[in-house]
């Protein structure tokens, strides 16, 4: 399956109960998947940044728009949003992106003493934790992320992840 494509359809009205949005034409429009307006597939939802942007989505696949007005030139199904750009990237994290799978501790990494890893981590070779580092359930490191070399404030606040289940995961410097 693509990237940013679901094994099931979502009607428009639902992804629009999840941002608080509202619906243009055809609330029972099956959404598929997500798509820039140039790459768009039937079944796909696509962003629209304002006016300027009409033609381009006149000429897309995409079989609905979120938008922040409704805009009239366009015929199809419109998801009105606030702030359109947000509910847009919040639609295909919830809606499109696969779960999380962790990936588990690889050999080659570098850790300092008294480090505690939780569960459910996937930290990548040649990531580097400093002494006394705790890496919280359902964490991501890559070797970019090196403990040792960013201040703990920095991890703390660049490091949170919030998981499916809506907890926190968060990279701390004891």
């Amino acid at each position: 399956m693509p990237a940013g494509h679901s094994a099931r359809s979502v009607t428009l009205s639902e992804l629009a109960r999840a941002v608080g949005g509202q619906v243009t034409g055809a609330a029972d429009t099956a959404i598929s998947g997500v798509s820039s307006l140039e790459q768009a597939q039937p079944g796909d939802l696509a962003y629209v940044d304002g006016d300027r942007f009409v033609k381009a989505a006149l000429d897309s696949k995409a079989a609905a728009f979120v938008v922040a007005q409704p805009l009239a030139d366009l015929p199809r199904p419109q998801l009105v949003a606030a702030n359109p750009k947000y509910a847009f990237a919040l639609l295909v994290q919830q809606f499109f992106t696969p779960a999380y799978k962790a990936r588990g501790v690889a050999q080659q990494i570098s850790q300092g003493t008294g480090v505690q890893i939780g569960p459910d981590v996937s930290i990548w070779p040649f990531v580097t934790l400093g002494d006394r580092v705790r890496i919280g359930a359902v964490s991501r490191s890559i070797p970019a992320c090196s403990s040792e070399t960013t201040p703990w404030w920095a991890m703390t606040a660049s490091s949170t992840r919030t998981s499916r289940s809506g907890s926190a995961a968060r990279l701390e410097h004891a």
